[in-house]
């Protein structure tokens, strides 16, 4: 059985940050899978709690969703038809409408109204939505096949 322990302070965080590295290769379904799920979950909470996420802005973010998905200009824009170009709306050329961000939501699964806000924000030069740490290794650890 594993000794996990709420973590409160940067000692502790780190010292669990060091232990998510050595159990990423756990097999699924044993104790140290088990520890790992739990020591993910409280890093998690840690840097909800304690480190300050700047919040990306505007069309950087949807530049992120799609370069997510995998996605092209090309596939975008065929799956807007005429409701849009995805390149004018992220040289900030054109405005967010309604109907592309119905179009987006229904593929990207983002609400309308957080589609509506960033893609008329201005973003500043060189912002790049960030991950934590943590979440990109917690998606990692999903994403291993079991």
């Amino acid at each position: 059985m594993c000794n996990v322990k709420p973590v409160r302070t940067e000692e502790e965080y780190e010292a669990a940050l060091a232990r998510i590295e050595i159990l990423m290769d756990a097999e699924p379904d044993t104790p140290e899978d088990e520890e790992l799920d739990l020591l993910v979950d409280l890093v998690l909470l840690y840097e909800y709690r304690n480190i300050p996420m700047p919040v990306p802005e505007g069309r950087a973010l949807i530049r992120f969703w799609v370069e997510e998905k995998g996605w092209t200009v090309q596939t975008i824009n065929k799956l807007l038809g005429d409701q849009g170009d995805i390149e004018e709306l992220l040289a900030g050329e054109q405005e967010m409408t309604m109907a592309m961000a119905e179009v987006l939501h229904r593929h990207l699964r983002i609400p309308v109204a957080e589609l509506l806000r960033v893609a008329n924000t201005p973003t500043p030069p060189g912002v790049i939505p960030p991950l934590s740490t943590v979440a990109r290794v917690a998606d990692l650890a999903r994403q291993t096949p079991g």
